[in-house]
């Protein structure tokens, strides 16, 4: 019976009982959030994938048609390469084996340009002049898929293009403007070479493109729902107390 009279009771106190009710609102509430993002990015890469994946539409659509839905899509187009400027990419590596991405203007029928990424060479052969095998001065037809220029990342971590060195590290088709003389280039989008026809050549290596948006939206959800589960097991420990001897004492007269 002693024992009975000296179990700890539940008092949370309003002060905690109102801190943790809208914490834990707004725990939830960041949970189902993070639920809703993960549904909105799982359509978002899905839609890109289905893109890519799209039968190659023919021939580069006017500039007003250049839109953001054309991301991702395949473009089979016909022109040649100028053979100036080469834009270089350096910094990049193909199976373990540092090198560049080479990207030219791709002269189209239309009188119009558009950059195209060609893909890797090693350093050895950064110069044109090195490879001269591989550059093409013929009308061919390319296939490339749709990317939009910029930089992707954070803006505190973004290189400056070294233009005057023909440093770039992000695609950047204003600028590239400057240089290109033979046609009026196509800016705020370029192409990444998948395929072209015509005689073989081994350099450059296509790079080719994958969709590799980042979704730890469900990682994000749990963390949030784990907070929320966490705060109800720390209110209850903070809410229960031991029975004070006076109370255990009226009782017992009682």
């Amino acid at each position: 019976m002693t024992d009975a009279h000296h179990k700890p009771r539940f008092r949370p106190g309003l002060w905690l009982t109102v801190f943790s009710v809208l914490l834990f609102a707004a725990l939830i509430a960041l949970g189902f959030w993070q639920l809703q993002r993960l549904a909105w990015k799982e359509a978002l890469i899905a839609d890109l994938q289905a893109r890519q994946s799209a039968d190659a539409l023919i021939g580069l659509p006017d500039t007003a048609a250049l839109t953001p839905a054309l991301e991702f899509r395949r473009i089979s187009v016909t022109g040649r390469f100028a053979t100036q400027p080469e834009f270089r990419f350096p910094g990049r590596s193909h199976q373990g084996v540092q090198g560049l991405h080479i990207a030219l203007p791709f002269l189209l029928p239309d009188g119009r340009a558009i950059i195209v990424n060609r893909g890797w060479v090693p350093q050895s052969q950064a110069l044109p002049d090195d490879r001269t095998f591989s550059l093409p001065t013929d009308t061919i037809r390319i296939e490339g898929i749709v990317r939009r220029d910029g930089w992707t990342g954070s803006s505190q971590f973004r290189p400056d293009n070294d233009a005057a060195g023909n440093n770039w590290f992000y695609y950047d088709t204003r600028a590239m403007a400057a240089n290109v003389k033979e046609a009026p280039l196509v800016q705020g989008f370029y192409l990444v070479a998948v395929r072209s026809s015509g005689s073989e050549r081994d350099l450059p290596i296509p790079v080719g493109v994958e969709v590799a948006l980042t979704n730890n939206h469900l990682v994000y959800a749990i963390t949030w729902f784990t907070l929320a589960l966490g705060l109800v097991v720390i209110y209850f420990l903070r809410g229960i107390r031991p029975k004070e001897p006076d109370d255990a004492k009226d009782n017992g007269k009682s």
